[in-house]
C-alpha cells in the first residue's frame, strides 16, 4: 500500500520521504533522528522516531484505540481528532487490528501545523543559500 502510495507522487517529494515499517530497531532511530517530521500512526509504530527520538509529528490510530494511547509514550506529537477517523472492522476485530479510515485532508492540515511550529534555524550555509538566491 505504501509504494503505490509513494508511486503516485512528483519524484521531488519522494525523495523526502522515508518508510520505517520493517526496519530494525535501531535503524529507525537511525533515521528518526535525521528527519524534521513524522506523519505515522501512534501506538507502536512510531514509538522509536516519537518517543526516542523526539522528533515533531502526527500520529493517527482507530476510534476503538484512543483507549489505550497511554500506553505509548510520545514528545512532540500532534492527534487527529477522533472526528475525522472512522473504524472499519466489525466488533469482533481485535483493538490493534481495526481498520481506519482518515480524510487525506485531516492529516495534511495537522501535519502543516507541525511543520509550521518548527523553528527555523539559520547556519551560516543557510545564510549564503539564501543570498546567493536573491
Amino acid at each position: 500500500i505504501i509504494r503505490s502510495i509513494l508511486k503516485k507522487l512528483n519524484w521531488n517529494t519522494r525523495q523526502n520521504i522515508g518508510i520505517l515499517t520493517g526496519l530494525p530497531s535501531l535503524e529507525k532511530i537511525r533515521v528518526g533522528l535525521s528527519v524534521d517530521v513524522w506523519l505515522g500512526n501512534y501506538t507502536s509504530g512510531s514509538q522509536n522516531i516519537a518517543r526516542i527520538c523526539g522528533k515533531p509529528g502526527v500520529g493517527h490510530m482507530g476510534v476503538r484505540m484512543v483507549d489505550s494511547k497511554h500506553q505509548h509514550i510520545h514528545h512532540c506529537t500532534r492527534e487527529i481528532p477522533i472526528e475525522f477517523i472512522k473504524d472499519i472492522s466489525d466488533a469482533s476485530t481485535p483493538t490493534g487490528y481495526v481498520n481506519y479510515s482518515i480524510p487525506w485532508q485531516a492529516l495534511y492540515k495537522i501535519l502543516l501545523e507541525v511543520i509550521d511550529s518548527i523553528p527555523v534555524e539559520y547556519t551560516q550555509s543557510t545564510l549564503s543559500q539564501t543570498r546567493n538566491s536573491e
